[in-house]
């Protein structure tokens, strides 16, 4: 058997089993092994791509090369490989040349008043430009409008809050957490700085104040009943532990008798209802500019963020 016979024995065995192999695999290995091994869609379809490709197109080259060589000798194999490579030189110059002409098109396509070229920028045509102008002027004022009725939305909910605010039958009703936040944002616009504790697990303490170098402790009770001596006895010893020269208790309710005979002569400021309303009244004014913070779609609980411009720390105890 001449060598090139033997060559063509072995790519024809070769071509063989890749076919069989493939075939196996897509038809008995990969449906038993689907469930258990989670390859990827696209990596399957590659391999299933690049079998069938190598078995049409090698099977293929194969029968063409040896009916080539058993007609004509070496010199069919020769004529046909430089027959193959004319074909695969011609494909690329051809797929150049359409890449050409389509970028041609591309960059010389007229734009809807007739300007080559205008389409893809290439060159400018002056009336596209006026559109362009147009568009983005009337997208700016649909901008501006949206912006505005969002700002109109703003104020008027803000007015609405803050006329809610000055009513103390509303105070009696605020969730307690929403109170020590309005209470905090009360101080701040008093002048103070105020750093706002967590909600819960605060040791009695719901704010820290801080103004011409004293420190203040904030207790708020939103209470409709009265506050009493335990929790100024409470407050009294924490002003201690923390060091503060004040004490400031916000209530809606009243301080009773007991409590206040026992506060005489010791620093703790107490704002009740009637004194809140007043002082709510004095800086939450109802033609107040509104809050630039302040969004009526971001509420925790019905506080609005300006009210909850504080910062907040974790205490221990």
């Amino acid at each position: 058997m001449k060598f090139p016979e033997v060559v063509f024995h072995v790519l024809g065995t070769a071509w063989v089993f890749i076919a069989l192999f493939g075939a196996i695999i897509v038809c008995f290995v990969y449906p038993a092994l689907r469930d258990k091994i989670k390859f990827p869609e696209v990596f399957l379809k590659m391999l299933l791509a690049v079998w069938g490709c190598t078995v049409f197109f090698g099977g293929l080259a194969f029968v063409i090369a040896y009916s080539l060589y058993d007609f004509f000798g070496w010199s069919g194999l020769v004529i046909g490989a430089a027959c193959a490579f004319v074909i695969i030189i011609f494909t690329q110059q051809r797929s150049k040349k359409k890449q050409r002409e389509e970028e041609y098109k591309r960059r010389f396509a007229p734009c809807s008043h007739g300007t080559a070229g205008a389409v893809y920028g290439f060159t400018t045509c002056s009336q596209c430009e006026q559109e362009r102008i147009v568009k983005e002027q009337a997208a700016k004022r649909k901008a501006e409008q949206e912006a505005a009725q969002i700002r109109a939305a703003e104020e008027q909910a803000y007015r609405e809050w803050v006329a809610k605010i000055r009513l103390p039958e509303y105070l009696l009703k605020m969730h307690p957490e929403e109170f020590e936040r309005l209470v905090c944002t009360l101080f701040e616009r008093m002048g103070f700085d105020v750093e706002h504790t967590q909600y819960s697990g605060d040791g009695g303490i719901d704010g820290y104040l801080k103004k011409d170098g004293q420190l203040s402790v904030l207790q708020c009770k939103r209470v409709k009943g009265s506050v009493g001596q335990p929790v100024l006895r409470d407050l009294f010893g924490t002003m201690h532990a923390v060091g503060a020269k004040e004490g400031v208790v916000v209530t809606t309710g009243k301080v009773s008798t007991q409590a206040r005979a026992w506060l005489q002569g010791k620093p703790i400021r107490i704002y009740e209802l009637d004194e809140l309303t007043a002082c709510i009244r004095t800086y939450f004014k109802e033609d107040d500019v509104v809050p630039t913070a302040f969004t009526p779609n971001t509420r925790a609980k019905g506080i609005p963020k300006d009210s909850v411009q504080v910062r907040r720390r974790r205490k221990a105890g």
